[in-house]
């Protein structure tokens, strides 16, 4: 069995790429009864909750391309020129 391979390390990886969907998820849980299923949900609670959904995939893709040395320096002009084109 080979060895975990971690973008940082796991307590880094854990806490800023797995934990905010889990928090989010768990939030969402929480409130569900006084805020949403409801068609009065304030704006701010919608965007809270998506906003900490979405960043979970937006963290790991920085961190798998931009952050990792390794594959940006291998994928240089791919990775630059992709967010300038679009």
């Amino acid at each position: 069995m080979s060895k975990q391979p971690w973008i940082t390390n796991a307590k880094t990886d854990l806490l800023f790429i797995i934990a905010p969907t889990f928090v989010a998820l768990v939030l969402a849980f929480v409130f569900a009864q006084s805020y949403f299923f409801h068609e009065t949900t304030p704006l701010w609670a919608w965007v809270v909750f998506v906003l900490l959904i979405d960043v979970a995939h937006v963290h790991s893709m920085l961190f798998k391309t931009y952050f990792d040395t390794g594959s940006f320096q291998k994928h240089r002009i791919l990775y630059t020129l992709t967010p300038l084109l679009c």
